[in-house]
This record gives C-alpha cells, structure tokens and sequence, in this order.
C-alpha cells in the first residue's frame, strides 16, 4: 500500500487506478452481489472466467490502441 510513496506524485494516480488486478476484483465483487447466490461452484467459476476474460479484453484492446507502444 505504501510502495507507491516511492514514486513521484505526478505518478502515482497512475499507479492507482491502472491496476488491472483492482479492476477485475471490481467486476467480480459487483456481479457476483447482483447473483447473490449461486447455484454450483462451477457456476461462480464461470463468472469470475468471463470477467477476467473481459478484463483481459479491455487490456488488449487497449494497448493495442495505445500510439505511445512501438
């Protein structure tokens, strides 16, 4: 938590919210409160595969995009 105290202050927003593990425990904390309950572990499996998948998605698509990667 306070590893990024190290790194300049024009840095560390950037840090905080480009972390891609936070993101995908967002998703699957919002969504999994929306089931509530599941009906099987391999139904929980399911969802939290699909939102990593779609993080991973997001991810790609991004540095694809990104004209600053060579």
């Amino acid at each position: 938590m306070l590893a990024e105290l190290k790194y300049p202050k024009t840095h560390r927003k950037k840090l905080r919210t480009n972390n891609v593990q936070e993101c995908a425990n967002y998703e699957i904390k919002r969504r999994t409160r929306v089931v509530q309950v599941f009906p099987s572990a391999a139904s929980l499996e399911r969802l939290v595969g699909a939102v990593l998948e779609e993080c991973d998605e997001k991810l790609v698509d991004a540095l694809l995009h990104d004209p600053r990667i060579a």
